[in-house]
């Protein structure tokens, strides 16, 4: 705790950025933790819980985007590398194509509540060749729910 203290202190709303980035490129999962703490620290007055969530919700749709272009490249050697990540877990890739396939935006708007889901969602979406302008909107509003909702979160317990 007294880390991110120092980090924050140091870097603000990049070092949020930053961190939301890593957690949505698939590094281990921090972003929810720090959020939590983010809105603890704007209810005390130290951050802006609307540029808490600007710089979350950013992060996680470039993010998402990346992904999405990986996918919509559609090499075979990005879905084995997706695949053997889920390996151990109930989510595959092929389910998420699946839901993808049968929901479509709405799954997207979901998937972003959903650990692990969240992580496939966007290069599913661009393998099922769901277009750009399509996903991009859907993407960002899905963001912007997910980083207000958790730094909400972290705000009122405070």
């Amino acid at each position: 705790m007294e880390h991110l203290a120092v980090l924050y202190k140091s870097y603000g709303y990049w070092f949020i950025f930053l961190a939301v980035l890593s957690d949505g490129l698939g590094a281990p999962p921090v972003a929810m933790p720090i959020l939590l703490i983010a809105g603890g620290l704007a209810v005390a007055g130290k951050m802006s819980l609307g540029l808490l969530v600007l710089a979350a919700s950013s992060a996680a749709a470039i993010g998402d985007l990346l992904w999405y272009v990986v996918g919509r490249s559609g090499s075979s050697t990005v879905s084995k590398i997706l695949n053997r990540a889920c390996a151990n877990r109930k989510v595959s890739l092929a389910r998420c194509l699946a839901w993808v396939s049968n929901y479509s935006l709405l799954f997207l708007l979901v998937s972003k509540f959903i650990p692990g889901i969240a992580t496939l969602a966007p290069p599913a979406a661009g393998m099922a060749k769901i277009p750009l302008v399509k996903f991009l909107p859907a993407n960002l509003v899905s963001r912007v729910l997910w980083a207000a909702s958790v730094s909400w979160m972290g705000y009122f317990w405070q």
